[in-house]
């Protein structure tokens, strides 16, 4: 097997507002589109495949592993496995054991060089209202394609017909085969999220920001799968809220590992009559006893005699 392809961009990139578009004119040119004309009910899931990978972190992006593909985009097992050939159509793995689709890829580098150049340019007023020079362009990676022209991400990529003439690419013109899943293990996000979705969490994301600062802190599937448990039984069965309730029970548990504890001190404190009794007592077993005077001893003992 051959090494997969390296991922295209940064792993926390994020669609932050920009909008996924979908050229009607565009799917129907699409060979994909065209496959479910026998089968119309795989439309919609095709449809909801594109959106939901634009709303992964990074863009544009879906899981490997079949059933969390499945639940992202809200389908059955069964529906999945009969729609698999079409929906994973275009799809290719990278090496960071995630999916991505070649139209897709283009259009998260389009808004990323969209990004940049918006950047520069208010990098350039900004010195310019400042009296200085503006600064220097960054290079634009060469596969970066050109920026749309709506502004709007909307991909105004083309290819050749046979007769020589342009038309729109559709999403899913690039790429006839399925991804080559041979071999793959689950990564510890996958893992996790499989965890997680048994306990009745389906809405997952393995890739997730979140997820992967908490595993790297050394939090293992069962104790997301637990506290997972417990948000369902709460009511609150959303994977957002999991993540932030493991993280404060964990920065609640370093807080008190962090704080150290008292050692028990004996109790030494008397009350204040106590105190003034026992330096009366310590003052008078201080004072040496005195000798009485002789005549006081001839009178007790003559008193003694005649008693």
């Amino acid at each position: 097997m051959t090494d997969p392809r390296p991922a295209p961009y940064p792993a926390d990139t994020r669609a932050k507002g920009w909008r996924f578009e979908l050229d009607y004119e565009r799917i129907e040119q699409s060979a994909t589109w065209g496959l479910t004309t026998l089968k119309p009910e795989a439309r919609p899931w095709l449809l909801m495949t594109w959106y939901t990978a634009w709303k992964q972190v990074p863009c544009g992006s879906m899981p490997a592993d079949p059933e969390l593909f499945a639940a992202l985009i809200g389908a059955s097992d069964t529906t999945f496995a009969k729609h698999r050939k079409i929906l994973l159509r275009g799809w290719w793995m990278a090496g960071d054991g995630l999916l991505y689709h070649d139209t897709l890829v283009q259009r998260v580098l389009e808004m990323l060089r969209q990004r940049r150049g918006d950047a520069d340019r208010q990098a350039a007023n900004r010195a310019k209202k400042a009296g200085g020079l503006p600064p220097k362009s960054r290079v634009t990676p060469t596969e970066v394609h050109g920026e749309s022209s709506t502004g709007t991400g909307t991909s105004t990529g083309t290819t050749k017909t046979e007769n020589g003439q342009e038309r729109a690419r559709a999403p899913e013109d690039e790429g006839e085969s399925l991804p080559d899943t041979t071999g793959w293990t689950p990564t510890p996000g996958g893992l996790a999220c499989r965890a997680i979705k048994a306990a009745g969490i389906p809405d997952v994301n393995p890739s997730h920001i979140d997820l992967q600062r908490l595993l790297s802190a050394g939090v293992m599937p069962q104790e997301l799968a637990d506290a997972a448990a417990v948000c369902v039984l709460k009511g609150k069965p959303s994977f957002a809220y999991l993540l932030s309730t493991v993280e404060g029970q964990r920065r609640d548990a370093a807080a008190k590992a962090a704080v150290p504890a008292e050692v028990a001190k004996p109790v030494t404190v008397a009350s204040s009559e106590a105190e003034k009794t026992a330096a009366m007592l310590a003052q008078q077993s201080a004072v040496k006893p005195t000798k009485p005077p002789a005549h006081l001893l001839a009178l007790a003992g003559k008193a003694v005699r005649t008693a």
